[in-house]
C-alpha cells in the first residue's frame, strides 16, 4: 500500500496559452515546506483520460526518500531533491483525438518555460537549465510530440514513459494520429527510457511499448518491460503503472539519481543500472574466500544476501597454479521466503533481501579452484552451466548448476502462449528459478528488453513474448526459437522439459491485439454481402434482405476469400526479406500463424452475421410492437407494392432537407454529430414507414452498414461533447467535414422521399466498384491502417443514392 499526503498549488500565469489547461505544483505535505522550489524539475504528464493527481504516489516516494536522507541502496543524502509539477488536462480523452493530443504537447512545451521561470529566484549557477518529463500512456506522446520543437529539446533531458504506446497508435482510425506517429518516429537529442507493463496491461497493446532502434538504440535509451525489473519482476496493469509501490519507489530513487548528474552518459548509467538486470558490483572487503572446485569453463555460482542491503560486494580468483582475478556477470533473481505463495506475494511484492545473486563466470580451463570473497552474500549453490539446442519440443537435464536451453525449431511470436512443463527429481532443497528471455525483434535492435522470472517452480508455467515478431514490426526477426535458462541445485534438479501452445491464452491474446481487425474486417465482408445484393438486383431486379446477401457470401465467396487472404499471407511471409509488407493483412510474418488468418476471417464473418441478425430482429420487432400499440395513428397500415410508387417530392425539398443539416455542420456542429443523427433518423423512418418491401429491405442494408461506421465517429464525438461539458466557453474545435456528413444526410433525405428502388446500370457498376475497393480495402489494410475505410465507406453511400434518386 502506497501512503502520501498530497496538496497541490496552482502555477499562475500571466498570458494562459491553454484555456482548458491548468498546471500545479505538487508539495508532500510535512515534508516539502520550502516556500520556494529549489530542487529539479520534474514535469507529470497524464495519459488518455487520466488525472493530475495520479503524480502524487511517485512525488511523495522521491519526497520522502529525501527526508529519509537515503535512497533505496542505502547511499547518503543527495545535494538535489525533486520538484514535481503535474498538468491538468481534465481528464480528456487524447487517445481518441490526434488534435486533443497536439493541444496538449502545445501546451507542455508552455509548461517548460513557465516551470523554468520558477527558479529565476536562484543564482544564475544554480538555477536549473532542464525539466525532466514524467509521462503515463498518451502522455508520453504529448511529451515526445513537445520536444520535436527545436528550442524546447535543449530544455528536456530526460523522457520516461510508463505504458506509452510508442510505435502504433491504440486506436488507428484518425489519419491525423498516424501523422503525429510519423513525425515522432525520428530519434531526438532528448533521453528516451520506456517502461511497460506487459501483458498485464490490457489498455495498451505492449508489443507497440517496446522502442524502435532509431529510438532507443545506443545513447538515446531503452525500453523494458517490468517483468525483468530487479524487485519489481511482475507485469502491472496500465493504470497500476503509476501507484506500484515497488515501480514508483524505484523511480522515484532513479529520478533522484539522476538529478544529481550533469552528463547525460551518467544519466543513462544510472537508468540502466536501476531498470535493467545489470548490477553494479564493488570489490569485497573480505579476505575470507571460499574455494570451489572448478568443473567446466563455465561457472554459475548461486549466492544468497546476508541483509537487506542493494549493495553488492563480491570478488572471484581463479586458482590453478597462481591465483588470477576474474571477471563475471551477475544477474539478480527472484527467491521469495514464502516458497507456496503466489509470486510476488500479493500486497508485498519482492523484499531486497528475498533474492539470489547468479554469478556467471568464464575460465580460461576446467581446472583448478575458483576462489569468491563476499561481504553481502553467501554462497548456496555452485557448479557447472550448460548450454543446449534442441530441435524437438522436449529436453533432458544433466543437472548442471544452471543451464540455457534453446528450442530452435519453435517459432518466436508475440501473439502465442506457450505451456513449459517441468518435472522435476526429488525436491531437498529450494524448487528451480525459471528465466525466459524473450527474441528481439530486428527493428528493435537491443533497445527493448523483456525477462520473466519463475521462482520455485513445481509445476506448468505459461510463456509468453512482446517482441518475438510481434505483428506490425518491421523487418526479419530473430531465429533463435524460445529460449529458457534454469537456475537450480542438486538437490532439486530439473530432469525434463516440454514445450506446447496454450490454446486459450493464445486466443486471448489475438483478441488484445486485433481489437481494429474486429472494426475493419466486418465492414469488408458486409461489402461483399452489398455487393452479392447488388449483383442479384442488377439481374433479376429484386433487391432482397442483406441476410440474402450473407447467405450467398457465405455459400459461394467465403471459402475464396479464406483462400485468397491465405495465399496473401503467404506471399506476405515469402517476400518479408525484401519488402516491407508487415503492415498488410494481420501483420504476421511466420508460417506457425498461418492459420490465425482464417481464423479471424471466420470469426469476423460469424460476427458481423450476428450484429446483422440484432439489428434486423430489432427493427422488426420494433416495427411489429408500434403497428399493435398505435394501430390508428401508425403509417404503416397501407402496405405499397414494390412495383408501386409514393408521390415523390421536388428535388428542391430533398436538397432543402439535406442543405439546412449541411449548412449547420458547416458553421456550428461537428459532421461527426450530424452523422450519427443522420442514422438515428433513418432507424426511426424504417420503424414507421409504409414504404415497399424492397425500399425497406434497402434501408436497412444502408442502415446497418452506416452503423458499422459510427465508431469512427463515435471517438470524436466523445471527445468534442466532453470538452463541452468541462469548459464549454472553450471547448475542442469541432470538425465540420461536410463529406463525412453530406452522404449520410442525403440518404435520410432521399429515404423521406418514399419511392421505389430504381435500376440502373451506371449506379449498380459503379456501387459494385466501389465496395469491391472497399471489402478489399478492410481485409488488406484495415487491421492496421482502419482510417483508410472512412473515406471509401462514404463515397459508397453518394454512389447508392442513385438506386432511389
Amino acid at each position: 500500500m502506497s501512503w502520501m499526503s498530497p496538496s497541490y498549488q496552482r502555477i499562475q500565469w500571466k498570458d494562459d496559452p491553454g484555456h482548458r489547461y491548468r498546471l500545479f505544483l505538487y508539495r508532500e505535505q510535512g515534508l516539502d515546506i520550502e516556500s520556494q522550489v529549489t530542487g529539479y524539475p520534474v514535469l507529470f504528464i497524464p495519459g488518455n483520460a487520466g488525472s493530475y493527481q495520479q503524480v502524487r504516489s511517485i512525488a511523495s516516494a522521491a519526497s520522502r526518500q529525501y527526508a529519509d536522507g537515503k535512497t533505496m541502496t542505502g547511499q547518503s543524502r543527495m545535494d538535489r531533491k525533486l520538484d514535481f509539477f503535474t498538468i491538468d488536462f481534465n481528464e480528456e480523452f487524447s487517445a481518441f483525438s490526434a488534435r486533443t493530443l497536439s493541444e496538449q504537447a502545445n501546451f507542455v512545451r508552455h509548461a517548460i518555460e513557465r516551470i523554468l521561470l520558477e527558479y529565476l529566484h536562484m543564482s544564475p549557477s544554480q538555477q536549473p537549465s532542464q525539466v525532466a518529463l514524467l509521462a503515463h500512456s498518451m502522455g508520453g506522446i504529448a511529451a515526445r510530440l513537445a520536444v520535436i520543437d527545436p528550442d524546447v529539446a535543449p530544455k528536456v533531458d530526460i523522457i520516461l514513459t510508463m505504458s506509452t504506446p510508442h510505435t502504433i497508435p491504440p486506436l488507428t482510425i484518425e489519419h491525423e494520429m498516424e501523422s503525429i506517429y510519423t513525425k515522432i518516429a525520428k530519434p531526438s537529442q532528448t533521453l528516451l527510457i520506456s517502461l511497460c507493463g506487459g501483458v498485464s496491461d490490457t489498455q495498451v497493446v505492449s508489443d507497440s511499448c517496446a522502442l524502435s532502434s532509431t529510438l532507443g538504440s545506443g545513447d538515446n535509451g531503452f525500453a523494458v518491460y517490468t517483468t525483468g525489473i530487479p524487485t519489481v519482476w511482475t507485469g502491472i496493469d496500465h493504470q497500476a503503472m503509476v501507484w506500484c509501490h515497488q515501480l514508483r519507489w524505484l523511480i522515484a530513487e532513479s529520478l533522484i539519481q539522476m538529478a544529481q548528474q550533469d552528463k547525460r552518459m551518467q544519466k543513462l548509467s544510472i537508468a540502466r543500472g536501476k531498470f535493467l538486470n545489470d548490477q553494479q558490483t564493488f570489490p569485497s572487503t573480505s579476505r575470507t574466500f571460499k574455494n570451489l572446485s572448478v568443473s567446466s569453463t563455465d561457472m554459475t555460482v548461486l549466492l544468497r544476501p546476508n541483509a537487506a542491503t542493494q549493495r553488492i560486494s563480491v570478488e572471484a580468483l581463479h586458482c590453478d597454479e597462481e591465483c588470477q582475478t576474474v571477471s563475471f556477470s551477475v544477474q539478480q533473481l527472484p527467491f521469495p521466503t514464502h516458497s507456496e505463495a503466489p509470486f510476488p506475494l500479493p500486497g508485498e511484492g519482492i523484499r531486497p533481501e528475498e533474492t539470489l545473486l547468479a554469478l556467471d563466470v568464464k575460465l580460461v580451463n576446467g581446472k583448478g579452484l575458483l576462489s569468491v570473497a563476499s561481504d553481502s552474500h553467501e554462497i548456496i549453490a555452485f557448479g557447472p552451466r550448460v548450454t543446449s539446442t534442441t530441435e524437438d519440443s522436449t529436453w533432458a537435464s544433466h543437472i548442471p548448476t544452471s543451464f540455457l536451453v534453446r528450442f530452435g525449431n519453435l517459432a518466436s511470436s508475440s501473439l502465442l502462449v506457450r505451456r513449459l512443463e517441468i518435472q522435476t527429481g526429488d525436491c531437498g532443497g529450494f524448487r528451480p528459478i525459471i528465466r525466459y528471455t524473450s527474441s528481439i525483434m530486428s527493428d528493435s535492435g537491443q533497445s527493448a528488453m523483456e525477462d520473466q522470472y519463475y521462482p520455485h517452480v513445481g509445476g506448468d508455467i505459461y510463456l509468453h513474448s512482446h517482441l518475438g515478431a510481434a505483428p506490425f514490426r518491421s523487418g526479419p526477426h530473430d531465429r533463435s526459437g524460445v529460449t529458457v535458462k534454469v537456475y537450480q541445485q542438486e538437490g532439486c534438479p530439473v530432469q525434463h522439459l516440454r514445450l506446447s501452445v496454450y490454446i486459450r491464452g493464445t486466443l486471448a491474446k489475438i483478441v488484445s491485439r486485433y481489437r481494429m481487425t474486429f472494426l475493419a474486417w466486418p465492414i469488408g465482408w458486409t461489402a461483399l454481402a452489398m455487393l452479392a445484393q447488388i449483383q442479384r438486383f442488377g439481374k433479376e431486379g429484386i433487391f432482397a434482405s442483406l441476410s440474402d446477401g450473407f447467405k450467398i457470401l457465405g455459400k459461394r465467396w467465403l471459402l475464396g476469400v479464406c483462400a485468397l487472404l491465405l495465399l496473401g499471407n503467404t506471399v506476405q511471409i515469402f517476400v518479408k526479406e525484401r519488402f516491407r509488407l508487415e503492415s498488410l493483412l494481420l501483420g504476421t510474418n511466420e508460417f506457425a500463424l498461418l492459420p490465425v488468418i482464417v481464423f479471424m476471417a471466420l470469426w469476423t464473418y460469424g460476427m458481423t452475421c450476428m450484429s446483422w441478425l440484432v439489428l434486423d430482429s430489432t427493427i422488426s420487432l420494433t416495427r411489429h410492437t408500434c403497428l399493435r400499440l398505435f394501430p390508428s395513428t401508425s403509417p404503416l397500415s397501407p402496405r405499397v407494392h414494390a412495383q408501386q410508387s409514393l408521390p415523390t417530392q421536388t428535388s428542391s425539398r430533398i436538397a432543402f432537407r439535406a442543405g439546412v443539416p449541411l449548412l449547420l455542420v458547416y458553421l456550428i456542429i461537428p459532421h461527426q454529430l450530424a452523422y450519427v443523427v443522420s442514422l438515428i433518423v433513418l432507424w426511426t423512418l424504417l420503424i414507421w414507414s409504409d414504404h415497399s418491401e424492397m425500399f425497406i429491405e434497402f434501408g436497412k442494408t444502408v442502415s446497418f452498414f452506416m452503423t458499422l461506421l459510427v465508431p469512427f465517429k463515435a471517438t470524436s464525438l466523445l471527445v468534442w461533447g466532453r470538452s463541452l461539458w468541462i469548459n464549454w466557453k472553450h471547448p475542442l474545435a469541432a470538425e465540420h467535414n461536410l463529406f463525412y456528413a453530406g452522404p449520410a444526410l442525403l440518404m435520410v433525405g432521399l429515404y423521406v422521399q418514399g419511392t421505389v428502388i430504381k435500376h440502373r446500370d451506371h449506379a449498380t457498376k459503379a456501387s459494385s466498384s466501389g465496395l469491391i475497393a472497399l471489402a478489399i480495402s478492410a481485409f488488406l489494410f484495415g487491421s492496421r491502417w482502419t482510417w483508410t475505410l472512412l473515406p471509401i465507406a462514404h463515397c459508397i453511400l453518394l454512389l447508392l443514392a442513385p438506386f432511389i434518386w
